[in-house]
């Protein structure tokens, strides 16, 4: 990792194990979620969200059984989520 990064887990893959995560930063204000999937050691990375986000809101938020990549912005009433 790198600094500023954040170490999270959720399911993304939906099969019922922690899938390892970090959400990075990124330059220009872009960042991003990267993922390792525990049912197939696959990795991938989704930009979503911006340097100053705090993405320790990974959840459920819509009931379909994985996680959903998500944060929360300081000044913000709302928690933004990506499905």
């Amino acid at each position: 990792g790198t600094l500023g990064d954040t170490v999270l887990c959720g399911d993304y893959d939906s099969d019922g194990k922690s899938d390892v995560t970090v959400w990075r930063p990124g330059l220009a204000g872009v960042a991003g979620f990267w993922v390792l999937q525990s049912s197939n050691g696959v990795g991938f990375f989704e930009p979503f969200g911006q340097t100053g986000d705090d993405p320790e809101v990974v959840g459920d938020y819509n009931d379909d059984g994985r996680d959903d990549f998500a944060v929360y912005r300081a000044g913000s009433p709302s928690v933004f989520y990506f499905r």
